[in-house]
């Protein structure tokens, strides 16, 4: 079953439009997390099987790279505008039903719609 939280980051209307295909999903600001360090996320994010939606990549790869188990992280590359966030999340959205397996995966989307899905960490990866 697909549950998303949204990072502070983006607009709370991914989570409503997510909310009214009948998804579970949540915005850090409903929580009052907003302005709360990346890490201290991650009790709420992984104690609640979330799969954490955020265009900061960066920061939230590095957290992610260190766990053994997560539910997923979708990262939105470009900072775009509002409406264009909705639309990405939508694209991933799709992807994500036809693959809906979501645990230690990375899945990124570009700007023009391309969706990338990676083991996170890469078991393969050397250490």
């Amino acid at each position: 079953m697909l549950k998303f939280l949204v990072d502070e980051c983006l607009t709370p209307d991914i989570a409503l439009q997510a909310i009214a295909l009948g998804i579970d999903a949540s915005h850090v600001h409903w929580f009052n997390r907003c302005g709360y360090r990346d890490q201290a996320l991650m009790p709420l994010v992984i104690g609640s099987d979330y799969i954490f939606v955020t265009n900061n990549g960066v920061d939230f790869r590095p957290i992610y790279r260190s766990l053994d188990l997560h539910p997923g992280l979708i990262v939105i590359l470009p900072s775009v505008p509002r409406e264009k966030q909705v639309e990405l999340f939508l694209t991933v959205l799709a992807r994500l039903q036809r693959e809906p397996d979501t645990v230690n995966k990375l899945i990124e989307i570009d700007v023009h719609g391309t969706v990338t899905i990676c083991e996170f960490p890469d078991p393969n990866a050397a250490v």
